[in-house]
């Protein structure tokens, strides 16, 4: 029903196999702040072989894809747990994973620092919620 999607989603055809953070083959973030508004505040940058062809600017290049594959790895191999009752919002992220094999697609997952001082990675589309590696969490807030 229409109160059941209030977060939204990608909406497709049955015939179309859905899109999961395994299927998509992500290969770079972009990391962004929601709120009021919504800007970018990092990235994690795809590895050179996916840029060459690009104007990609290599003066202060630093491959991300060690964020990217722990963000998926965690997604697809840690054990879930519960949702945060309360977090911080100050302290939550969008990572709009970037793929070649889904251009002009974003794959979706919320970090989050709970209250309780823990973070989470949590992916809507498959309703799972992992603790952040602490890679991931470094990165996010240091």
């Amino acid at each position: 029903s229409e109160s059941d999607n209030i977060m939204g989603g990608v909406y497709r055809s049955a015939e179309i196999p859905d899109i999961t953070i395994e299927t998509f083959e992500p290969i770079a973030a972009l990391i962004y702040i929601v709120g009021k508004g919504e800007f970018a505040v990092d990235q994690f940058s795809a590895a050179k072989e996916y840029l060459e062809d690009t104007s990609y600017d290599f003066t202060n290049y630093t491959d991300g894809t060690v964020y990217t594959e722990a963000v998926v790895t965690a997604i697809l191999h840690s054990e879930p747990t519960e949702m945060p009752q309360y977090v911080d919002e100050d302290e939550t992220r969008h990572i709009r994973l970037l793929s070649v094999k889904y251009p002009g697609l974003m794959y979706n997952i919320i970090f989050m620092k709970a209250t309780n001082g823990k973070s989470y990675l949590y992916d809507r589309g498959a309703g799972v919620c992992v603790l952040a590696p602490d890679i991931i969490v470094e990165r996010m807030i240091g």
